[in-house]
Order: C-alpha cells, then structure tokens, then sequence
C-alpha cells in the first residue's frame, strides 16, 4: 500500500551554500537550510521564499520558526520533493554561523538539484514465502573480487553465500550461473557482464535469495536461451541499478515458477547493434498459456522506477498469470507497439507511471484473455499518448500489494528515473 505524500529528509538540490536566502535556479540551498516536506510540485528556480528556512544574516545561531514557503515560480513537478521550501527570512543560519534552530523549511530540492537515488528494496522481493523472509543474498560476508572468469564462475555458481564484486568489462562463455545467496555488485562506472545471466534451479531445487546490482548487462552473445537474463525455477530475486540491453528474444524473463521479484531502478534498452532489428521484446513474465500448473499463484513480480527507453518494440512487461506491480516507472520507447499487455490470468496493477511519446500504455493480448485478466491503471501521466487510466478486464482485480511503497507523483518520475535509473 502506498504511503502518503511524498519523499521526506533532507533536500536534494545539491551543496549548500555559503550564506543569503535560498537556493538559486542552480538547485543549491543558501546556509544550510534543510527541507524536509513532501509535496508534489517545484518550482522551477529552487525553493520558496517563506517565512522559514536560511535567514540571510550574520554568524550564531538564529531563533526563528520554521517556515512552509511556497513553491518557486513555474512549478511543473519536474524536481524531487515537495512544494515550499528554505524561506529567506527566519531564524535559520547566517552567512557564517551553525544552523539555526527555525531554519527547516516544508520544500524539496528545484529543479535544478540532484535527486536522491534510493537503493532501499521495496516489492515482492521484500515479502515472506517460500521459506525465506526476504532477499539479502550473500549477506555481510566478506566480498570476493574474481580476477579470472574461471574464478567469477565458481564463484556465482558454488554453494557459499557470497558478495562478488565486479571490476571492468568481463565477456562470458555465453553465460553465467547464478546460485543461491548470492549478491554481485558492479564497483565502479565500467562494470559490465557480456552474455547473459541464467538464474535457474530446478522444480524441486529452486535458486534463491539473488542480488544483482549496479551492473551493465550487454545481452547480444548470450548464450541463455537467447535471453540476457533469465530467471527460471527462482525466488526472492532483486535486479536493481543494472542497465540491460540488447538481448536476441530478452532482455529480462521471468518464467517457471518463479516468484517473490522485485526490479527496480533499471534500464532497458536496444540498440542500433541489437542482433535482430525486428525483434526488440524486453520482457515476458509468464511463457506459456499452458503453464499454469507452474504459474499459477505465483510470478508475484514488482517493476518500480525502470526506464524502458530507446529501441524497445514491446513486453514492458507482457505478463500471464502473475500479481504484477508496475510503479514509478518511465516509458520513452517512441515507435513501440505497446507498453504493458496483459494475457491470460494475468493481474496487473499500474500505478504512478508515466507513459512519454508511446503507443498503447496498457493493452490485452486478446479478448479471449481479457476474459480471464484484469489491469487496474491509476494515478498515472500520459504526455503525447491518450490516457487510459481506469479499470478493465473481467479477471481478478490486483489493487492492494501486500507490503508498504513509497509512491511519487507521475509528474516526478521522468526526471527522477533518467537521473537515477542504471547502475550508480
């Protein structure tokens, strides 16, 4: 369920200044003025001018409130935050003295500010079931730094729980297997894995408890069935921060069984060098209609603040049978066929999107599957495609996710993804 309003803490506008009134169109806070609101609109200038936040004056400890200054000029929701902000007047710090204690303002950061890039696990993969009480992968133990791709196999593949972290560019044989407990983390901007990632186990032996993080995934000479990764017979999987692209059928599957996913903070993209220029599908959740003695009560999958950007033609996600949570997330993939699809027991649920230039937000397979699926869409923005907010399908409704989210405005998350999706 979501919580309300929007993000709290600090402001994300950047560096805080050296003394005056508050920030400029740069994003920048004047004097260690804090924000701590929610909100849903910025100004396009920074933070307001109320009676709280930054004072302007000399050194020591000001005595004035706080304040809940309005939002700056031209407010289009394209910063992070709230509405108001650090105010120019008040008891806040001067020019070269500590912070005062009026000085917390109601705002968030401007558009100009840098967003803050969460990396908390939020969705299904933070549920219960299955045996295990949520995903952690390898845990606190110590982390391994592979220096041959022999060593990075075994080590992906053994039975140890285990942290590996990835240095610069590996090409794999085709593939690499994930085992169980296992988190691999990309250190650095050059982390890249070249073939396709197969977390697989078996139907009485499912792999799980998987993190993969911060990691550019480049998908044209995999080597697992034409996906660049697959999750299959897994749970408790959480893909967060990758950037993944150009996979010959995928670039991210689901299938078999597996349940309790969460993928978040994600790129997805084709580019002019993918393998086959007609074939630009990024995701299936559910393989088959005829699958359903696997699929049924599970493909429980959370999709939050991905970004299916330039080349991808379709499947963003097209789901079967799964309770699918499709939030914050960012769709600019101009010239696809369509974006989210639902087919045969599928339950979807499309919340606080936003849909950019694309054709068909939301979609049925067919009206055979319409029967059986049903896709609840809310809150969501739709620019240079018609909206379609609403309620539809004569399946199951999916409305309610059993854990707590976060939810931004829609109008916040083109920024907010460009900014913060892909590996950091």
């Amino acid at each position: 369920m979501p919580d309300d309003g929007g993000i709290d803490g600090a402001a994300t506008g950047g560096t805080f200044g050296a003394g005056g009134t508050g920030p400029g169109a740069g994003g920048q806070l004047g004097s260690g003025g804090l924000a701590t609101g929610g909100g849903t609109n910025l100004g396009s200038g920074g933070i307001g001018t109320g009676s709280g936040g930054a004072g302007s004056g000399g050194g020591g400890l000001g005595t004035g409130g706080s304040g809940t200054g309005g939002a700056g000029s031209g407010g289009d929701g394209t910063g992070v935050g709230g509405a108001g902000g650090a105010g120019s007047g008040g008891g806040g710090a001067g020019s070269g003295g500590a912070l005062g204690t009026g000085g917390t303002g109601t705002g968030g950061a401007g558009s100009g500010g840098t967003p803050s890039c969460s990396d908390q696990l939020l969705g299904w993969a933070s549920v219960s079931g299955d045996g295990v009480s949520t995903t952690t992968g390898g845990g606190s133990v110590t982390p391994v730094v592979p220096t041959s791709l022999a060593e990075l196999e075994e080590y992906a593949s053994d039975d140890q729980p285990r942290v590996i972290h990835i240095e610069g560019a590996w090409d794999l044989n085709g593939r690499l297997q994930v085992a169980s407990n296992k988190t691999i983390v990309g250190i650095g901007p050059d982390a890249e894995l070249r073939g396709g990632i197969r977390i697989r186990g078996y139907d009485d032996a499912f792999v799980e408890n998987v993190i993969l993080r911060n990691l550019t995934i480049d998908g044209k000479t995999t080597d697992v069935d034409n996906d660049a990764m697959q999750l299959y017979f897994a749970h408790h999987i959480w893909i967060d921060h990758c950037e993944i692209f150009d996979g010959v059928d995928a670039n991210l599957d689901v299938t078999h069984g597996s349940n309790w996913v969460t993928i978040s903070w994600t790129k997805f993209r084709y580019s002019s060098a993918a393998v086959d220029p007609d074939h630009k599908y990024s995701s299936l959740i559910g393989h088959s209609d005829n699958n359903a003695g696997e699929d049924s009560g599970r493909l429980k999958v959370s999709l939050h603040h991905n970004w299916w950007a330039e080349g991808v033609t379709e499947r963003m996600p097209r789901v079967r049978f799964g309770e699918v949570h499709s939030f914050n997330n960012y769709f600019s993939s101009a010239g696809n066929n369509y974006c989210i699809r639902g087919g045969t027991n599928a339950h979807i649920l499309s919340e606080g999107n936003f849909f950019d230039g694309v054709n068909s937000p939301h979609e049925f397979n067919s009206p055979t599957d319409e029967g059986t699926a049903h896709i609840t869409a809310r809150d969501n923005g739709y620019q240079g495609t018609p909206a379609d907010d609403g309620a539809t399908g004569l399946g199951t409704p999916f409305n309610d996710p059993p854990y707590d989210y976060p939810l931004d405005p829609a109008s916040s998350v083109p920024a907010l993804v460009q900014a913060c999706a892909g590996p950091h």
